[in-house]
């Protein structure tokens, strides 16, 4: 009995071979292109977010710059919500690292000038012509309750004619007086102060305050004055003026030529 080559079984044996080196060839291929695509994407993600931080660096510095020129202009009411955005949308940039050392003091700046405003706006300013001669005046309401039957005002006031006067202004029936009387003036948390006072000629509810420069003098130093008079109508009240909004420049001394 005869045996078969062996020859055609070594040419198998050798094709099987082949394509198991071909295969691994082409998964070593493959696993090389995708750590190669997965470096590369992972550049590309650096890439992008160095940018973008590049980015969002340069638009908080750009705001940066307006709120410090906003602060040299002295507008800090403006530079605060400018301020505000740059912590809260770019939180972390060099600009808001910056922002954060000033902006509690911009802060308070800016409550104090609102504050200052809400005081300036209790006064009223007037010039006028009054009984043929110029006249200057700042007023301002008492800001608490009296029980009284209206507010009474505080006057300051320049006349050409009649000169300078510091007087209170109320309602009918006026105030209670009897040539020169007392009443007691505080400024501030200084000891209460007697002053002389006395009734205008005539019917009008006003009650003039003697020694009116020492008054305004001591008025542009205080915050609050408290005044205590005796009304026809009630007994002593105590009113209370916020003055500490009073502006100079809004109550001019009289011009020269005011008398001609």
């Amino acid at each position: 009995m005869s045996t078969l080559p062996a020859l055609p079984v070594r040419r198998a044996r050798s094709r099987w071979g082949s394509g198991i080196r071909l295969a691994l060839l082409l998964l070593a291929v493959a696993t090389l292109a995708a750590c190669t695509s997965q470096a590369d994407r992972a550049a590309q993600q650096r890439q992008r977010a160095a940018q973008a931080v590049a980015v969002r660096n340069a638009q908080a510095a750009q705001k940066l710059s307006i709120y410090k020129d906003l602060l040299h202009r002295d507008s800090a009411q403006l530079a605060l919500p400018i301020g505000e955005e740059i912590l809260t949308r770019y939180a972390g940039t060099p600009a808001a690292i910056v922002v954060a050392k000033t902006l509690p003091k911009v802060k308070s700046r800016v409550n104090a000038e609102a504050q200052l405003r809400s005081l300036q706006a209790l006064w009223s300013y007037q010039s006028a012509r009054q009984s043929g001669a110029v006249q200057y005046t700042a007023a301002i309401y008492n800001s608490t309750k009296t029980g009284l039957p209206g507010k009474v005002r505080l006057v300051l006031r320049r006349h050409a004619k009649w000169g300078q006067s510091v007087y209170l202004f109320g309602t009918a029936p006026g105030f209670r007086c009897q040539g020169l009387c007392r009443i007691r003036i505080r400024f501030d948390a200084r000891p209460w102060q007697s002053w002389a006072a006395y009734l205008p000629h005539g019917s009008e509810p006003a009650l003039f305050i003697k020694n009116d420069r020492r008054f305004i003098r001591d008025l542009k130093k205080s915050k609050i004055i408290l005044i205590k008079a005796a009304f026809k109508s009630k007994a002593r009240r105590i009113l209370h003026y916020q003055v500490g909004g009073f502006i100079t420049a809004d109550f001019p001394q009289l011009p020269h030529s005011a008398n001609r």
